[in-house]
């Protein structure tokens, strides 16, 4: 297979802080190459454009079959994820996806039938998902997950720094479910397994309470109903926001304890029960990071993987993410009450 050559559409604070030292570290290693890079604001194209050694830059991609680019990076707001992958896609590329892979589940299952029929791979940077600890917690709870009885889950921290623009205050998709809400509602289906049960699993939405009420919110908290193949269901109790500090993390409670699951990067989960804790360590079947900037590299790698071998699995294939598209377009459509 020929070195893939990627266009990178949107080139704002997530691409640059994030992607673009990934990116840069693969080319140099002869992995990818960068086309074109594309920004509404064309400075920022420039720029990125201008780092990576991209050939143009400008305010829109026009994807065509025969234009030498086999992938194309989607770090664009959220609103527009779908109606730019699918682009690629009917042109017979595939898409990496910035997190959240769409607003609704109905664009989110168009992709993944778009990428099959034109043998083409959409995946979603939940870059979590190869955090340690998340890898370590999902095989142990693979054996135990009949004894789950409930899960909490809080992530948040008082919002503190400068935005360059503001999305998060006035897009209706800026608010707390779809840029935090994401990661930590997706690590919960990833950890009991959630997200290769298809059709088999599916949720309720109960209580759902939200500051402000309208979006963009800043504070959501909610209660859900997780069902999963051979009758199992785990309620689940959230709380996200960008108000005040909580507790980060995951406790999946059961007959076995308590497994705490980090919301930072982490080796290992701790396992409470009757009164001592103990830190799981389990025998890494993949490669597995050093630190957080090393789960940005797997994700590449992983798509890159799925480039050469479009049969091979991902751990970011975009058909895992329908489940969670569907409960963050619930959450996001319920009035606090």
């Amino acid at each position: 297979m020929m070195t893939p050559r990627y266009d990178i559409v949107g080139c704002g604070a997530v691409v640059q802080q994030y992607h673009l030292p990934v990116l840069m570290l693969l080319q140099d290693q002869g992995e990818l190459s960068v086309a074109g890079c594309y920004d509404r604001d064309t400075s920022l194209a420039e720029r990125v454009a201008g780092l990576l050694g991209a050939e143009r830059y400008g305010a829109g991609a026009a994807p065509r079959a025969d234009d030498g680019v086999s992938a194309a990076l989607v770090a664009t707001p959220p609103p527009s994820h779908a109606a730019i992958a699918g682009e690629y896609l009917r042109a017979g590329k595939s898409a990496f996806v910035e997190k959240p892979f769409t607003t609704t589940v109905s664009e989110a299952a168009e992709l993944v039938s778009e990428s099959r029929e034109g043998g083409a791979r959409v995946v979603v940077d939940h870059f979590w998902r190869f955090y340690p600890s998340a890898n370590v917690a999902r095989q142990w709870l693979s054996d135990q997950i009949d004894q789950v009885e409930r899960v909490e889950a809080s992530e948040g921290f008082r919002w503190a720094w400068a935005t360059a623009s503001n999305y998060v205050v006035e897009d209706r998709f800026g608010g707390v479910i779809h840029d935090t809400g994401a990661h930590l509602i997706d690590m919960i289906l990833y950890l009991l397994g959630l997200d290769e049960a298809g059709e088999s699993a599916s949720v309720e939405v109960g209580r759902v309470g939200k500051v402000p009420a309208g979006e963009p919110s800043h504070e959501c908290s909610a209660e859900l109903s997780l069902q999963g193949p051979d009758g199992i269901e785990v309620p689940v109790a959230l709380a996200i926001t960008r108000l005040s500090p909580v507790a980060r993390g995951i406790r999946v409670h059961g007959a076995f304890g308590t497994l705490f699951v980090p919301c930072s990067f982490a080796h290992a989960p701790i396992l409470f029960r009757g009164g001592t804790s103990f830190r799981l360590r389990g025998a890494a079947a993949r490669a597995e990071p050093a630190e957080p900037g090393g789960c940005f590299l797997l994700a590449h790698r992983d798509f890159l993987a799925a480039l050469r071998e479009p049969d091979a699995p991902s751990r970011i294939d975009g058909a895992r993410f329908l489940l969670l598209t569907e409960i963050l377009e619930s959450l996001h459509g319920e009035a606090a009450r």
